[in-house]
């Protein structure tokens, strides 16, 4: 026999006995396969974990996928679950973004902290680094960034009645990095 073999994609059926649910299954897959090189075996592992928790025989049409590397996260119960992994909550983002403040030594062991400004910040990634704990600097107490003035200080000399403006003018900063202190040693006083 020569020639090209035909396929069949719609299983034998007329293509216009196709539910629109299939149909959007088949986009939605190839959307997922070929545009974002998700490989067929993560899909599976998603579509599989979806079926088996959830009412839906049909998970690639009844849900609103996001992508993180080549895993399907759905939201469900207000939770970001990864569905390829079987339904792991995403912490991992979180808990990666506190890791990245935290500066090691050669040997692996945490050697610098640059800590939120406030405990459970709302955005995680978006926070500049302008506290600084070293056991090295200033006993391991937080200092301003750049300043080398413990925030402990410039919260005690705002309280006292200095302007952002004056404290800013004396330590050679900007009035935004005075403001994150104060607001650090803030947060820190409410939390204790």
């Amino acid at each position: 026999m020569t020639g090209k073999r035909k396929i069949d994609i719609y299983g034998g059926r007329d293509p216009r006995e196709i539910p629109t649910y299939g149909i959007a299954e088949s986009v939605i897959l190839d959307a997922i396969r070929y545009r974002h090189n998700i490989p067929l075996k993560s899909v599976r592992s998603a579509v599989s974990y979806l079926r088996h928790h959830s009412n839906s025989t049909h998970p690639l049409a009844d849900y609103w996928f996001q992508l993180k590397g080549i895993d399907l996260l759905v939201e469900q119960s207000g939770l970001l679950v990864n569905a390829t992994k079987q339904g792991q909550i995403e912490m991992k983002d979180i808990i990666s973004a506190y890791l990245e403040r935290v500066e090691r030594d050669p040997q692996g062991a945490a050697a610098r902290l640059y800590p939120y400004i406030n405990r459970h910040p709302a955005e995680v990634e978006e926070q500049p680094k302008l506290v600084l704990i070293d056991p090295r600097i200033s006993f391991g107490k937080p200092i301003l960034v750049g300043v080398g003035v413990p925030t402990a200080v410039i919260g005690d000399r705002y309280s006292a009645g200095e302007t952002v403006r004056e404290l800013a003018k004396d330590y050679g900063c900007e009035a935004s990095e005075i403001e994150k202190a104060i607001e650090y040693e803030h947060a820190q006083r409410k939390a204790a």
